[in-house]
């Protein structure tokens, strides 16, 4: 989980000089002492606010980057030094950082991309049975794409689609080091298990017999 807060008119770009400038003034925030408690509360968050000044500016080291599968994206960076000063007040307490002047980069850079399109699923998955269930319990492929499960336990597994699935998905047994593949021609997300573990009565100690699936867009 990311927390983001609106920063009106607090950002400033000059891309041409290689240099880029934020800063708030007393934004009002809600101090929750540590991340645990942000998240459950257990403890009453203090109202404060903090101030800060960060400043890039880009050196002459560049690079840029490009989508290997041709799907848009791309971006042009230059390596860059940041520097940044902050304060902040709750209550009786305040603190103000060392002038930025004195603060040092770790690592920063500055410039522009372009989003493309997310990334295609693969054409082929494997899935390996274990003793334990599948892994991973959720697999990807494209339309027309291959999923291959082999059974890497010590006992006798199968692969079957859920009930009402009508893919004809279904292993038969599977002894330890053999494999099945089947391969998807329409989208969807189909569920599957061990026939051999979870059904028909079957309850193998151990084994976890929750749904996998298969994701196929």
């Amino acid at each position: 989980m990311v927390w983001t807060v609106a920063a009106p008119n607090s950002a400033a770009v000059d891309a041409g000089a290689g240099t880029a400038l934020l800063r708030m003034n007393d934004l009002a925030l809600q101090n929750f002492h540590s991340i645990p408690n942000a998240f459950q509360v257990l403890r009453p968050p203090v109202p404060g606010t903090v101030s800060f000044e960060l400043k890039w500016q880009a050196g002459p080291k560049q690079f840029t980057i490009s989508d290997a599968q041709a799907r848009g994206y791309a971006g042009e960076f230059k390596e860059a030094t940041a520097q940044l000063s902050w304060s902040s007040k709750q209550q009786d307490f305040q603190f103000v950082s060392d002038p930025m002047e004195t603060s040092t980069t770790q690592f920063a850079l500055i410039g522009h991309e372009r989003n493309g399109i997310n990334a295609a699923p693969p054409a082929a998955a494997g899935v390996r049975i274990t003793d334990s269930g599948f892994d991973p319990v959720d697999a990807r492929v494209a339309v027309g794409g291959t999923v291959t499960w082999t059974n890497d336990g010590l006992s006798v597994h199968t692969v079957k689609e859920a009930a009402g699935a009508g893919l004809g998905l279904n292993s038969g047994g599977l002894g330890r080091g053999q494999s099945y593949q089947f391969t998807f021609t329409k989208a969807g997300t189909f569920f599957y298990t061990s026939e051999a573990d979870c059904l028909n009565g079957h309850a193998s100690p151990g084994f976890n017999c929750t749904y996998a699936t298969v994701t196929v867009s």
